[in-house]
């Protein structure tokens, strides 16, 4: 039979690691939507540095971490990886910025679909008992 395959998906991402919370490596309440045209992520702890926990010894990121450190990454990697805080909420058009570096939560210009993936978001995490 057909199969139009979902509407959006959801995902979540919490307490991962053994210490206290000094970055996200640690601790992270992360939730997501993602629809076929956008993704919503909530950051609830935003205020947490962010730092991986899956790939943080991989040579990649520690190749990141150096050419931070000497300033030689790339402005817009930086502001991804290196930025002291995390917004509350990140909304990206997958289809124009599929690397999503262009954050549009709070623009008017995305006021409508940020506001439907916030209610459909809200609706999952209440049936969810998040």
């Amino acid at each position: 039979e057909p199969f139009s395959g979902r509407s959006q998906v959801f995902a979540e991402r919490g307490a991962h690691g053994t210490n206290l919370p000094g970055n996200s490596a640690d601790f992270d309440l992360g939730r997501v939507v993602v629809t076929q045209t956008h993704k919503l992520i909530y950051n609830a702890l935003g205020e947490l540095p962010y730092w991986p926990v899956d790939f943080a010894k991989d040579a990649f990121w520690q190749e990141l971490v150096q050419m931070q450190n000497t300033g030689k990454l790339e402005a817009s990697i930086e502001k991804l990886y290196f930025a002291t805080t995390r917004p509350m909420f990140e909304l990206y058009d997958l289809a124009k910025d599929p690397n999503e570096f262009n954050n549009l939560a709070g623009t008017k210009e995305a006021a409508g679909e940020e506001r439907h993936l916030k209610a459909l978001l809200q609706e999952w995490m209440l049936l969810q008992r998040d």
